[in-house]
């Protein structure tokens, strides 16, 4: 018994010296930025504040320009005046300031970078970290997302439900918003999957993108869909392969392409979950419904 505490008191020794070792390894250097230090030792380079308890790491980038402001908290408004330009034509969706003095928190959708107020030093893939190791950037970036998705389902409302084309649900429990192009496989794929949706209580809403344009068969096509006596007779035929006769009259398909140009869509099939998450490309069933369940909603659909 006396042998295992002298053990125990052995490893707690050698793990102290072990720390020890890299505090006295610790090389402290001031940078342009009057409120963050360099910082290189056992554990790697990185950068941290003043007191110690804020951790950055990433390369710090001097883009020049004037450094009014260096090292100092800015209203936000001044800030996001001394970054202009710094990004080309981008402009952050947030800016907000950070626990280091000086220090700025830019959102661009689902990115989060670091500048200092002056707009003249970036941190180049930075991560924010406390002294307890917690990532302050995973949280920002979760938020990134949260607006993006909010954003997302905005767009989306503005379309009424009396311009899509849906499947509804027996016993509507969730609704899938797609996106699809008629010459796209994947979309055809996907399409053979409605009945498994509706079936399990999801409704599908369509929604046209047809990739190639307005001067393009895929747009003639979704427009012969919308104004066919049975919608979902016509994109079913479509999507089995078989011919739907030309027809015209007025119809949503340029309000669609208008819809996934500003969410900036790019391929399809694009799925639209009810919280304005957006899943690209094909998947199963299984798992869209998964995430459909156990998703955070509560966002108003139309």
């Amino acid at each position: 018994m006396q042998i295992i505490k002298i053990l125990g008191l052995m490893i707690l020794f050698f793990a102290g010296m072990a720390s020890a070792q890299i505090e006295l390894n610790k090389q402290r250097m001031p940078t342009k930025i009057p409120t963050l230090y360099k910082v290189v030792s056992n554990a790697g380079k990185y950068y941290e504040d003043k007191s110690g308890h804020y951790r950055l790491t990433g390369m710090l980038m001097d883009l020049g320009g004037k450094s009014t402001g260096l090292g100092e908290d800015l209203p936000i408004e001044k800030v996001k005046q001394n970054i202009v330009g710094k990004f080309g034509d981008l402009q952050p969706d947030h800016v907000r300031k950070t626990p280091v003095t000086g220090i700025y928190e830019l959102v661009f959708g689902k990115l989060v970078k670091y500048m200092d107020g002056s707009g003249r030093f970036l941190l180049r893939g930075g991560e924010l970290l406390d002294d307890s190791g917690n990532s302050l950037t995973h949280s920002a970036l979760g938020d990134a997302a949260k607006n993006v998705a909010e954003n997302n389902l905005r767009i989306v409302n503005r379309l009424s439900e009396e311009n899509m084309l849906i499947y509804p649900a027996q016993n509507q429990k969730h609704v899938l918003t797609v996106f699809t192009d008629t010459d796209c496989p994947y979309c055809r794929k996907l399409h053979h999957d409605v009945s498994e949706y509706t079936k399990r209580g999801v409704t599908v809403r369509y929604i046209f993108f047809p990739r190639a344009g307005v001067e393009s068969a895929a747009y003639q096509t979704a427009v012969s869909v919308w104004c066919s006596n049975n919608r979902q007779e016509a994109l079913n035929d479509i999507e089995n392969g078989l011919h739907v006769s030309p027809h015209s009259c007025e119809n949503p398909i340029d309000k669609h392409l208008a819809l996934a140009n500003q969410l900036n869509l790019l391929g399809t099939p694009v799925l639209m979950l009810e919280d304005g998450e957006l899943l690209y490309g094909y998947s199963h069933p299984n798992e869209v419904i998964a995430k459909l369940t156990d998703g955070e909603f509560g966002l108003a659909l139309n």
